[in-house]
């Protein structure tokens, strides 16, 4: 089905700057909040009551959960979702079917790797770098300037 037939669903309450980009097919629930030069591709979900920031772009098919806060310049690749109540600190990059479970913490400049499951609440820390197709396990903690290769185990 091609996108020019496809609607935008953008619910009451959203506040969307006049800056960004939602294409068709995207889907903004109520309380989400859009910040400038924003751009939301075909077939992305966001849910209620969370906040994109300036300059964030989020690919298609991306699922982004509630009360989530994705930071400035950020970038969510196709297929990727992102658990309820994660933060995405400025200028991360989820790549491209990584999986992000609820209250993550994912902290500047770090970068999770395609197809990779960061399970509910771990942290990523600054510039941390998670390998494609790691499976890191709940509440770990990835330190600053680390890199994990398969498994949290890997880098202790």
């Amino acid at each position: 089905m091609s996108n020019r037939h496809r609607a935008v669903w953008i619910d009451l309450g959203a506040v969307i700057d006049g800056t960004a980009i939602i294409e068709p097919g995207a889907k903004i629930e109520a309380g989400v909040t859009i910040a400038r030069n924003v751009r939301i591709c075909a077939g992305a979900v966001i849910e209620h009551d969370t906040t994109v920031s300036a300059g964030a772009q989020i690919d298609s098919n991306v699922r982004i959960g509630h009360s989530s806060h994705i930071g400035v310049g950020v970038r969510i690749e196709s297929g990727a979702e992102i658990g309820p109540g994660a933060t995405l600190a400025a200028r991360v990059r989820i790549e491209r079917d990584a999986k992000i479970g609820s209250g993550v913490d994912v902290a500047e400049d770090a970068i999770v790797g395609g197809g990779s499951l960061v399970k509910s609440g771990v942290r990523v820390g600054a510039r941390a770098r998670v390998r494609s197709g790691a499976r890191i396990a709940s509440g770990q903690n990835i330190p600053s300037d680390a890199h994990a290769s398969t498994s949290i185990r890997e880098i202790l």
